[in-house]
């Protein structure tokens, strides 16, 4: 109903914007709190691993608003805030039924982050999405899997041969991202990788 409202300041709400804790449904100016509830598997304190296969055994859930995702986040952020240090997507989907014009529970994509800062972020060069056939990968579990070394990183589907996202480390990754000289107001974007070695960073921590 209209002014509906959600307050997590009360539960422990670590955001540092008031709108990361509070929302309120509107409809005179058209805004509502998702009907939905999330959560979140972590294993940052746990797990971490620098190159190797991880592979993830999922059903993607049904549903408007849903956004299921497996990432891989560095354990540190040796380079600096994001995307200066990488981020890895295996699988991002929708919950939404096949047909949605931005892609249902049907595709799948891959891809990987990286850029000097979040306005220059080289996530398009290798955005890849992968539909299923005749079904959806809500409708039974499937296998979502990343392999990666020195080398190269792909991800895949169910079999290493049914690859999503292919990315081959064969030049640095500030040359690969395309990206320019300076940013909008004339100021130099720097590399946050000139100083490594080989052409693997930041895919070359944990």
């Amino acid at each position: 109903g209209n002014n509906y409202i959600i307050d997590l300041r009360g539960q422990g709400c670590t955001g540092s914007d008031w709108t990361d804790c509070v929302a309120t449904t509107n409809t005179t100016n058209g805004t509502i709190v998702n009907p939905v509830k999330s959560g979140r598997i972590n294993t940052r304190l746990g797990t971490s691993i620098k190159y190797g296969r991880v592979e993830v055994v999922a059903k993607l859930p049904t549903g408007d608003w849903l956004w299921p995702a497996i990432w891989m986040l560095p354990k540190d952020n040796v380079y600096g805030a994001w995307p200066r240090s990488g981020e890895i997507d295996i699988a991002e989907s929708r919950g939404n039924a096949p047909g949605y014009a931005q892609g249902g529970n049907n595709v799948v994509s891959s891809t990987l982050h990286f850029g000097p800062d979040a306005s220059h972020n080289g996530w398009w060069r290798n955005n890849v999405k992968r539909q299923a056939l005749h079904t959806t990968y809500a409708a039974d579990y499937n296998t979502f899997g990343v392999e990666w070394s020195e080398k190269y990183i792909f991800t895949y589907i169910n079999t290493r041969l049914l690859q999503v996202m292919y990315t081959h480390f064969d030049e640095p990754f500030f040359k690969y991202g395309n990206f320019p000289q300076a940013d909008a107001n004339g100021t130099r974007l720097e590399n946050p990788w000139k100083h490594t070695k080989g052409n693997t960073a930041p895919f070359d921590q944990e």
